[in-house]
């Protein structure tokens, strides 16, 4: 059972990093098998940051959200 779950996480991580190694320009990416545990983090991090960027979220949370009604009713 741990086995697995551990395996599901360092799938996802190495899924993200992946991501996060595309966003960058071609010239700044390191090699995939020289990378250390920091460059995977790093990688990780960015692909956070790539994935939550993308989202709808930002839109939702600036649309005014008052539904009050109007006085007199």
């Amino acid at each position: 059972m741990m086995l697995s779950l551990l395996s599901v996480v360092l799938f996802t991580v190495a899924v993200i990093a992946y991501v996060g190694r595309a966003s960058m320009p071609a010239r700044e990416r390191l090699p995939v098998t020289s990378w250390s545990s920091q460059d995977l983090w790093r990688n990780a991090r960015r692909g956070i940051d790539v994935c939550a960027a993308r989202t709808p979220l930002q839109r939702v949370l600036d649309q005014p959200t008052d539904k009050t009604p109007p006085k007199g009713q």
